[in-house]
């Protein structure tokens, strides 16, 4: 071994050098490392400094935008784009003893609206009357009137607030007045009180239940089912020692919650004279008061008059009666007066379009160019509140009739901001059209279109919204009388174009008709069709569907229509055929018969069929002089139908 230190060469297995006496440390001999090369090919890593990188970029993001949050104030959602604010409600009459919740709504530049809720400043004035807190909330002091101002940046918008004594008020009433619920479902009960001049005012009352085990309801009105079976609400409001009272009812139920909430009748009252025929309708309301169809039953509560299963009611008798409506355990009622003579009504017409109308007699009349106005000779502020307008214009080539709805609307959200409407289709003596009833904070309205050949025909009859209800019942009889005619170009016969496929999962049946006929709405049905004008009529197709409350077959349910309805409500009715056949796929009656409907004579064809428990009424109706024309496509929509 060689010593590191002198270079000296020792024996083997020395630890100590022999010449300079230092440890010797043992040399490894070198070692040969033999690298073998695989042929298979080694897999390719992703280089981890991407990822690194990649990694740390959405840290670094997620940090800015946390500082963000942190140290930049927010911005109120959608402020920047407020153009102007408006009060809800506008103006309110409540008593000393009550309180009054007021809102701020924003509008934005392309007309959407907003609730406010910070950085609004309120003010009462004057100051004496009440005050008013941060949420809105208003709170009487004194009796008077004042302006209640919301500040909001550099918007302000004012609303008023007319505070009585409680003495004055004369009348509550609980609306809705019943609803069908289900078992654990809830329905917000409200108040409607009224002064000695009819006027509305915001009260304070008490709620109960009688039925306790039924349900329970809070101080503010909400209900919650607990348990099938009848519960009655009952609200109170006491002033100087007097009481006032009024009382709600609900059905509970098991079972899902019903779509149909609450159902009412309009008009709510109406004078008629002997022998005229008026039809009410019936509209009910979902849980969030949309409104949806109803098929309810009528009845009249005293001997003045009779009424069909459509709402058409005959006045027969002088007096006063009840209308009723029943749907799914709700009722609705509406008052009628029958006299002698009832409103006296005159005819007017406008040569240029051949159009003509009637109106009362005592209504103040209005002419111009084209278009004319009616006052009622009951109005007690303005001429704008108890107006009927009617008129015509040119339009422009091609304009249809749903162009000229839409115009109309526009127009009318020009003076009511916050109006919103409903549809129903209505023919005005040989052309199609529609009623819009309009809605607003203080306002209610009936707004009526038309097009026939280049003109465009409009109507606007309106009243404020405590008043309406007196005159929708006139302003209705107005439009019922309005006569436009149709097209002068010829009008084709009908052809089968389409088809188109109709399903009601509802009732468990389904159709095709042609494309060029269209659904609609009417009370009382669950289907309505209406085709092209043949004779200056509107052909139509309406499925009617009832609950039967004993087995009966086809031919029974017929013989039942017949009697109780067709005979009965029209004196010259006439049956021409009655016989066995196959509604798709499905045994059924048809007749066909023959009666005459405000004047106009019809011939009509009346499918019945029985599916367990249900009753099936298909009827297509049209003139007795365009028969022959539209009934093959009468029978072809026929032969389509098919039942579950």
């Amino acid at each position: 071994m060689r010593c590191n230190n002198c270079g000296q060469q020792n024996p083997e297995g020395s630890r100590y050098c022999n010449y300079c006496g230092e440890p010797l440390t043992a040399t490894l001999p070198e070692k040969t490392y033999t690298v073998k090369v695989s042929k298979k090919k080694r897999r390719r890593q992703t280089p981890k400094l991407p990822l690194i990188f990649v990694g740390l970029l959405i840290i670094l993001c997620v940090l800015v935008y946390l500082i963000y949050r942190i140290f930049v104030p927010s911005t109120p959602e959608s402020s920047q784009e407020i153009v102007r604010i408006k009060i809800d409600p506008s103006f309110k009459q409540l008593t000393t003893d009550a309180s009054l919740s007021f809102s701020v709504i924003g509008v934005q530049k392309d007309g959407k609206e907003v609730k406010l809720k910070e950085g609004i400043t309120w003010t009462v004035d004057p100051s004496d009357i009440g005050k008013i807190e941060g949420n809105g909330l208003f709170k009487p002091s004194a009796q008077g009137e004042a302006a209640i101002e919301a500040k909001y940046k550099e918007l302000t918008a004012t609303a008023r607030v007319k505070v009585i004594e409680a003495a004055n008020v004369a009348k509550i009433t609980v609306l809705p007045a019943n609803v069908t619920l289900a078992v654990n479902e809830e329905q917000q009960f409200r108040i409607k009180a009224e002064d000695k001049s009819g006027n509305e005012v915001d009260v304070q009352a008490k709620w109960s239940v009688l039925e306790k085990d039924i349900g329970t309801i809070d101080q503010n009105g909400l209900f919650k089912a607990l348990k099938p079976g009848n519960a009655t609400i009952l609200a109170t409001y006491s002033m100087n020692n007097a009481e006032l009272s009024a009382y709600a009812g609900v059905i509970v139920k098991e079972g899902p919650p019903s779509p149909v909430r609450r159902i009412e009748i309009s008009p709510s009252s109406i004078e008629l004279k002997k022998g005229e025929i008026y039809q009410f309708i019936c509209k009910g309301y979902d849980q969030s008061d949309n409104p949806t169809t109803v098929t309810p039953s009528w009845e009249v509560i005293g001997n003045v008059g009779t009424i069909d299963e459509n709402g058409n009611f005959t006045a027969i008798e002088e007096g006063q009666a009840t209308i009723q409506a029943i749907y799914n355990g709700m009722t609705a009622t509406a008052d009628v007066a029958v006299s002698q003579e009832g409103l006296s009504f005159e005819r007017y017409t406008f040569p240029e379009v051949n159009s003509s109308f009637d109106y009362p007699s005592n209504w103040a009349l209005v002419e111009s160019e084209k278009f004319l106005k009616l006052t009622s000779p009951t109005q007690t502020d303005t001429l704008f509140s108890y107006t009927f307008i009617l008129g015509y214009e040119e339009l422009s080539e091609g304009k249809t009739l749903s162009d000229y709805v839409q115009e109309n609307k526009d127009w009318a959200k020009g003076k009511f901001p916050d109006a919103t409407f409903q549809e129903e289709d209505k023919l005005f003596g040989e052309a199609p059209g529609k009623i819009l009833t309009l809605s607003s904070a203080k306002y209610k309205a009936l707004i009526g279109c038309s097009v026939s050949n280049h003109w465009g025909f409009y109507f606007f009859g309106y009243a404020p919204l405590n008043k309406f209800d007196q005159y929708e019942g006139t302003f209705r009889r107005i439009l019922n009388s309005w006569y436009i005619p149709s097209s002068q170009t010829p009008t084709p016969t009908p052809t089968a174009a389409g088809p188109q496929t109709y399903t009601s999962t509802n009732y468990g049946f389904s159709f095709t008709y042609p494309e060029n006929w269209q659904l609609g709405n009417l009370p009382g049905v669950v289907v309505y069709l209406t085709g092209e004008i043949v004779a200056n009529y509107l052909p139509n197709m309406t499925v009617k569907v009832e609950e039967l409350a004993t087995p009966m077959s086809a031919m029974e349910l017929a013989q039942k229509i017949e009697k109780e309805r067709l005979k009965n409500f029209y004196q010259d009715y006439q049956s021409v055929s009655l016989e066995d056949v196959s509604l798709g796929n499905a045994t059924g009656v048809k007749r066909i018969f023959t009666l005459t409907f405000q004047g106009q004579p019809l011939k009509d064809i009346q499918y019945y069929v029985v599916r367990g428990n249900l009753g099936y009424l298909i009827t297509f109706d049209v003139s007795l002089d365009g028969f022959d024309q539209i009934v093959g496509v009468f029978e072809q929509i026929a032969s389509s139908f098919s039942f579950r």
